[in-house]
């Protein structure tokens, strides 16, 4: 059996377990309802900056499944997703192992690509998803920035029933990318920039989502870069609507300024899909 490795630095979360779980913890709030939602959208930067947002939207999710899907992003609207060769993962909390039954029936019915890259958008949630489904299996896909992850969306979540596994999904992608770091400045500099992107930029590209506008997502993260990973977003709604969702919802939003003050910054959302 391959167990992929960690990749990331340990900067993006922590390697040891113990350290790991009281972080996790730290995120937690009481006040939270229990989890009924089939799928989420989440953030993917460290978990100092945005694991709070992601995981405490992961724990939204309904928890008795048996299968974790995450779609990551970070590529153009060409060519097909991408997968992880390796039949487990390597995180703080234990082996992750990959649903085999949905990933061979998915591999012989479409286009897969082998992903050999260091990639946060799926690596970094991986402790998150062991940690709060233990007994569950996973399968990550990066997902390409066009309408066809719609499909595809759907046509996983279809693919899995018909196995009788029941799964939920969680969609990774960060919002606006502003400042000097990112070469986006279009409202120069300091509070009127950020709110901005909080108020106009991020705040249109999660209406676009709650509104179940797929080809909004894509015009608004394409045209006014407010999306670094639309294609998981777009694959996420697929799923969602697919699996009966039909109330989608703002969980929670904030922006890397909020943790350090920079004059470059990040914006994260969460969304969820209640049945």
């Amino acid at each position: 059996m391959r167990i992929r490795k960690r990749l990331l630095a340990e900067g993006w979360y922590p390697l040891d377990a113990y350290v790991a779980a009281q972080e996790l913890a730290g995120f937690e709030r009481s006040n939270d309802p229990p989890g009924h939602s089939v799928a989420c959208m989440v953030p993917h930067a460290s978990w100092f900056f945005s694991g709070g947002i992601a995981y405490r939207a992961i724990k939204q999710l309904q928890h008795d499944v048996d299968c974790i899907i995450v779609f990551g992003g970070h590529l153009n609207g060409n060519g097909p997703p991408l997968f992880v060769e390796s039949e487990a993962f390597e995180t703080p909390f234990g082996t992750l192992f990959r649903e085999e039954k949905l990933f061979t029936a998915l591999s012989d019915a479409m286009v897969l690509n082998s992903d050999h890259s260091v990639d946060n958008t799926i690596e970094v949630l991986l402790p998150m998803v062991r940690s709060s489904f233990p007994k569950a299996r996973f399968l990550g896909l990066r997902m390409p920035a066009g309408l066809v992850s719609l499909d595809t969306g759907k046509f996983i979540a279809k693919t899995a029933k018909s196995l009788g596994l029941s799964c939920v999904a969680i969609s990774s992608s960060d919002l606006t990318h502003y400042g000097p770091d990112y070469g986006f400045e279009p409202k120069g500099q300091g509070s009127p920039a950020l709110e901005w992107v909080r108020s106009v930029n991020d705040r249109r590209f999660l209406e676009a989502v709650i509104e179940d506008d797929p080809k909004k997502v894509l015009k608004y993260a394409l045209e006014e870069q407010s999306a670094c990973s639309p294609g998981a977003v777009i694959a996420g709604m697929g799923f969602a609507s697919e699996s009966g969702a039909h109330k989608a919802s703002l969980f929670e939003y904030g922006t890397s300024a909020d943790v350090r003050v920079s004059s470059s910054f990040v914006g994260y959302g969460s969304i969820t899909w209640a049945l």
